[in-house]
């Protein structure tokens, strides 16, 4: 408990910064500082639900972060920016994940990077498949540590924003949570007017391949979620948007 206090004191205040004063390069040429040169950010990352009790280790991803020289930065605070996926991808509230602190207001999941670096995340969310969903990246990916203006690692120089994927396709309406057949009806719904448009929801093999594509593996991969029973259901609320 005092652990995750001390980590949402330390993320708004560099939320804070990020309102205040942004920095004005993606790699400051300072030791310790996070740079987005040097830090690596997955091209997409799947949403999951949960059992009831834990977040689907099945949704597990990691950001590394890395200071101009390429030393990882440990302690940094990490997060991930969904304001610009909220027409179509929701996060859960809460959030199970313990090592995590949800901002809602702000649609900010946050972490805190450990050794080497790297910072783990599980993060819950559904899609409402209510519109198209974007055809390429939508969240944004930041960092910092105390005293420095926040630097955002998937700035237009280095990388784009993190494509979004869900398997959970209808959760974020009313009485979708939680991996079913229907969620299968609305993948093959995008599997079958791909390629145009292309929605990046259903392609759960772009975080490995980082190629645009919505095919059998993608199928096998919500398969294998469902199957596994880790995301039997989801939320129970789901943020609104804006």
């Amino acid at each position: 408990m005092i652990a995750r206090t001390m980590l949402s004191l330390a993320l708004l205040f560099s939320t804070t910064l990020w309102f205040t004063g942004r920095a004005d390069a993606a790699c400051p040429p300072l030791p310790g500082v996070p740079c987005a040169m040097t830090s690596s950010v997955p091209c997409g990352i799947n949403l999951v639900g949960s059992n009831g009790a834990v977040t689907d280790p099945m949704g597990l991803f990691t950001v590394t972060v890395a200071d101009f020289g390429g030393a990882p930065v440990v302690g940094a605070d990490v997060w991930f920016d969904f304001a610009p996926c909220c027409f179509d991808i929701r996060l859960a509230d809460p959030q199970l994940d313990p090592t995590l602190v949800q901002l809602a207001a702000l649609k900010q999941v946050h972490a805190t990077s450990g050794p080497g670096g790297v910072t783990v995340f599980r993060i819950m969310g559904a899609a409402s498949s209510l519109a198209a969903t974007f055809a390429g990246g939508c969240a944004h990916v930041w960092a910092a540590i105390p005293g420095v203006p926040a630097v955002e690692l998937t700035d237009p120089v280095s990388r784009p924003p993190v494509q979004v994927g869900t398997f959970d396709l209808n959760g974020a309406l009313p009485g979708g949570p939680g991996l079913s057949a229907s969620d299968l009806s609305l993948w093959l719904a995008d599997f079958f007017v791909f390629p145009a448009p292309y929605r990046a929801r259903a392609d759960y093999d772009f975080p490995a391949l980082c190629v645009q594509n919505v095919g059998p593996s993608d199928l096998s991969r919500w398969l294998n979620v469902y199957f596994a029973a880790g995301s039997t259901t989801n939320g129970p609320v789901f943020l609104p948007c804006p």
